[in-house]
This record gives C-alpha cells, sequence and structure tokens, in this order.
C-alpha cells in the first residue's frame, strides 16, 4: 500500500483537530424573559439563541472554575418571576453561588449542568456533584 502524501496526512490531521477542538467546547442557550418570552417555561428553543461558552469567556474567572449551562429563575421587587438560561463559569463545590444581583433580585431556582444545550430542561439535577465528589476527594487525599 502506498505511503499517504504530505497533503493527505495534514488534512487529516486538522480534521481530527478540528472535531477534538469542538468536543471541547460547551453550548448552552442564552435568554432571558425580560427580552425573549420564549426563554421561559415552557422553554421554545427555536426561537433562543445559542452560544459557545468557551468563545464567550467570563471577566473574573478563577482557574479551578468549570463552564456550565445554567438557568436561574429569579424574582424581582414588582413580583415578575424572570428566567435566565446562560454560560456561566464556577468552582465545582458551588454550582449557583450568591447572586451579585442586590435585594431587588431574588433567586428562586438555580441549576447547572454540563453536557451541550442541557439548560434548555424545565427541571433537571446539577450536573455538578460528580466533579464536586472528586474534587472534595482530591482535596481530601492531599490533607
Amino acid at each position: 500500500m502506498a505511503a499517504l502524501g504530505p497533503r493527505v496526512a495534514f488534512a487529516a490531521f486538522a480534521l481530527v483537530a478540528l472535531f477534538v477542538a469542538h468536543a471541547d467546547t460547551l453550548r448552552c442557550y442564552t435568554c432571558s424573559t425580560v427580552a425573549n418570552k420564549n426563554c421561559g417555561d415552557p422553554f421554545n428553543k427555536s426561537y433562543v439563541p445559542m452560544t459557545d461558552c468557551q468563545s464567550v469567556g467570563v471577566t473574573g474567572a478563577q482557574p479551578k472554575e468549570v463552564p456550565v449551562c445554567k438557568k436561574v429563575k429569579q424574582r424581582v421587587n414588582n413580583g415578575d418571576l424572570q428566567t435566565v438560561r446562560s454560560c456561566a463559569w464556577v468552582k465545582p463545590e458551588e454550582p449557583c453561588p450568591p447572586s451579585p444581583s442586590g435585594a431587588y433580585i431574588r433567586e428562586e431556582e438555580c441549576s447547572t449542568c454540563t453536557s451541550d444545550l442541557c439548560n434548555a430542561a424545565t427541571a433537571f439535577s446539577p450536573a455538578l456533584l460528580p466533579l464536586a465528589a472528586v474534587a472534595a476527594a482530591t482535596a481530601y487525599s492531599v490533607l
């Protein structure tokens, strides 16, 4: 069998690299019911944009934080219930840290998950629990 030419080998390598790079990114729905009623429950994903979480980054993200898809239901002072779906960077041991929104917004529900477009669900369990267990076991073994 003839050896592959350098162009074919490079093309194969580039194709594999493209798939590996794409597999490492997390995509989440990003919206708020303030601007888009389709963001609420029931969720209509046909009218909601998706975001590649790696491309947006988060100002102030810490080294031990991981990207997650997040869904938050919050009540504002006037009594309105808002739903926000987004990318977030969180510590595995604290998947839903307190919101810096101030006293005028109260979080009623916060969920995170780590698979593509997982924040479309009406209700989902936190997928970071296994990561938190690994982090705790690692911290315990270091001590």
